[in-house]
Order: C-alpha cells, then sequence, then structure tokens
C-alpha cells in the first residue's frame, strides 16, 4: 500500500491506480466525517481548568486563609 505519491522510477499502473484509489477514499471521509465539535472557548477552557484541578488534587471551592490576618510588610513598620 502506497501512502505517498509514487515517484517517478517506481510508476507501475497498478501503483498509480491504488494511489488514486486511496485519495479518492480519503476525500469521501473528508467529506462525510462530521465537523469536530465546537465548543465556546470559555466552556472549553473551564472543562480543561477543572481536569487539571482535578488531576492536581486542587479544590478551588476552598481556599485556605493565610494564618496571620495582620500582616503587614516590613517596610510599613
Amino acid at each position: 500500500m502506497l501512502r505517498r505519491p509514487p515517484q517517478r522510477i517506481e510508476l507501475r499502473a497498478q501503483d498509480v491506480a491504488e494511489w488514486e484509489e486511496r485519495k479518492k477514499e480519503r476525500e469521501l471521509e473528508k467529506k462525510s466525517s462530521s465537523p469536530p465539535s465546537v465548543l465556546p472557548a470559555e466552556k472549553s477552557k473551564a472543562a480543561r481548568t477543572a481536569e487539571i484541578n482535578e488531576r492536581i488534587g486542587y479544590n478551588p471551592d476552598v481556599v485556605e486563609q493565610p494564618t496571620n490576618t495582620n500582616f503587614t510588610l516590613p517596610h510599613r513598620l
């Protein structure tokens, strides 16, 4: 089976016919296949973020608060 166009040196009638047949089959598959699902960017981003959070074990609903709430920067003392 040829997966690339036959070179001039390799040309045989059978190879050319096989190549053209496969080419037509690929074109028909492209036309008959359903288009990929198109999701809005926000939905796909949310799904991707949720999957990553689940994988790393992060729960965005539970956010730990710092223990020292009266924290000030050293230059403001």
